[in-house]
């Protein structure tokens, strides 16, 4: 079976940090139930060496890594509420939010 990459996915100090590889990564950003944000692999994508991945709330800033090259597909469905940043660094590939309710700060760099 043909993987499209393995990325990684963390709390640190109350950041939810994650990082792609350099493979094409296609993952979902989610919130299942309250309380909960998982991180979903697509297309062959998996994270932390799985399907998929849930946290508890996070407390500050979502970091979306993907610049490690690969062209990655990011969605992030709603409703969802980042506390802090959203910050989101991507090579190639986009990133699509959908059905979130109210502002969310976006930092690109």
């Amino acid at each position: 079976m043909f993987l499209d990459g393995n990325i990684t996915a963390a709390v640190s100090n109350g950041n939810l940090v994650i990082q792609g590889s350099s493979e094409d990564n296609q993952i979902l950003i989610s919130r299942p139930h309250t309380g909960t944000i998982r991180i979903e692999g697509l297309e062959d994508t998996t994270v932390n060496g799985k399907d998929s991945v849930d946290f508890s709330q996070f407390s500050h800033d979502l970091s979306i890594q993907m610049q490690q090259g690969g062209d990655d597909q990011v969605a992030i469905q709603g409703p969802f509420k980042v506390p802090h940043d959203l910050q989101a660094h991507l090579g190639d590939g986009e990133i699509v939010i959908e059905g979130s309710t109210g502002p969310s700060p976006l930092e690109t760099i």
